[in-house]
Protein backbone atom coordinates (compact mmCIF):
# COMPACT_ATOMS: atom_id res chain seq x y z
CA UNK A 1 0.00 0.00 0.00
CA UNK A 2 1.32 3.42 -0.98
CA UNK A 3 1.24 5.57 2.18
CA UNK A 4 1.94 9.21 2.89
CA UNK A 5 5.51 9.41 4.28
CA UNK A 6 4.64 11.61 7.27
CA UNK A 7 1.10 10.63 8.20
CA UNK A 8 1.24 6.90 7.38
CA UNK A 9 -2.18 6.88 5.74
CA UNK A 10 -2.92 5.63 2.22
CA UNK A 11 -2.02 8.29 -0.37
CA UNK A 12 -5.48 8.04 -1.93
CA UNK A 13 -7.00 8.77 1.48
CA UNK A 14 -4.63 11.68 2.05
CA UNK A 15 -5.47 13.15 -1.37
CA UNK A 16 -9.23 12.78 -0.82
CA UNK A 17 -9.03 14.46 2.60
CA UNK A 18 -6.89 17.33 1.26
CA UNK A 19 -9.27 17.80 -1.69
CA UNK A 20 -12.12 17.99 0.83
CA UNK A 21 -10.26 20.47 3.04
CA UNK A 22 -8.95 22.74 0.30
CA UNK A 23 -11.60 22.51 -2.43
CA UNK A 24 -14.66 21.00 -0.77
CA UNK A 25 -14.63 17.98 -3.09
CA UNK A 26 -17.29 15.71 -1.55
CA UNK A 27 -16.22 12.62 0.37
CA UNK A 28 -18.18 9.40 0.18
CA UNK A 29 -18.56 6.24 2.22
CA UNK A 30 -15.84 5.60 4.77
CA UNK A 31 -14.21 9.04 4.66
CA UNK A 32 -17.50 10.88 4.81
CA UNK A 33 -18.41 8.81 7.87
CA UNK A 34 -15.11 9.82 9.48
CA UNK A 35 -15.57 13.56 8.98
CA UNK A 36 -19.18 13.29 10.18
CA UNK A 37 -18.10 11.43 13.35
CA UNK A 38 -20.34 8.51 12.39
CA UNK A 39 -18.57 5.68 14.22
CA UNK A 40 -20.94 2.90 13.22
CA UNK A 41 -20.56 3.66 9.51
CA UNK A 42 -16.79 4.02 9.86
CA UNK A 43 -16.50 0.58 11.43
CA UNK A 44 -18.95 -1.07 9.04
CA UNK A 45 -17.27 0.43 5.98
CA UNK A 46 -13.72 -0.55 6.94
CA UNK A 47 -14.22 -4.26 7.45
CA UNK A 48 -11.17 -5.99 5.93
CA UNK A 49 -9.96 -2.96 3.97
CA UNK A 50 -6.53 -1.31 3.91
CA UNK A 51 -8.03 1.71 5.65
CA UNK A 52 -8.97 -0.46 8.62
CA UNK A 53 -5.29 -0.95 9.39
CA UNK A 54 -4.75 2.82 9.36
CA UNK A 55 -7.95 3.99 11.03
CA UNK A 56 -6.11 5.50 14.01
CA UNK A 57 -3.71 7.39 11.74
CA UNK A 58 -6.56 8.65 9.54
CA UNK A 59 -8.48 9.93 12.57
CA UNK A 60 -5.33 11.55 13.97
CA UNK A 61 -4.76 13.30 10.64
CA UNK A 62 -8.31 14.65 10.55
CA UNK A 63 -8.18 15.83 14.19
CA UNK A 64 -4.74 17.42 14.06
CA UNK A 65 -4.22 18.57 10.47
CA UNK A 66 -7.64 19.64 9.22
CA UNK A 67 -9.66 22.72 10.22
CA UNK A 68 -12.32 21.92 12.82
CA UNK A 69 -14.90 23.66 10.64
CA UNK A 70 -14.70 20.89 8.00
CA UNK A 71 -15.36 17.85 10.21
CA UNK A 72 -17.16 16.78 13.38
CA UNK A 73 -20.82 16.43 12.44
CA UNK A 74 -23.15 16.19 9.46
CA UNK A 75 -24.05 19.85 9.87
CA UNK A 76 -20.40 20.95 9.85
CA UNK A 77 -19.73 18.82 6.77
CA UNK A 78 -22.79 20.26 5.01
CA UNK A 79 -21.79 23.85 5.87
CA UNK A 80 -18.19 23.27 4.73
CA UNK A 81 -19.43 21.91 1.41
CA UNK A 82 -21.69 24.93 0.95
CA UNK A 83 -18.80 27.27 1.75
CA UNK A 84 -16.84 25.56 -1.01
CA UNK A 85 -19.88 25.68 -3.33
CA UNK A 86 -20.55 21.95 -3.38
CA UNK A 87 -23.83 20.26 -2.70
CA UNK A 88 -23.64 16.94 -0.87
CA UNK A 89 -25.97 14.03 -1.37
CA UNK A 90 -27.83 13.12 1.79
CA UNK A 91 -27.45 9.90 3.80
CA UNK A 92 -30.51 7.95 4.69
Amino acid sequence: MNTHPTHKIPMSTFKALKDWELKGVPLHGFLRAIVENDLMNVVCRTYKTPEQERLREICDFVCVEMPQRCWGSRNKVREWARSKQYELWEHK
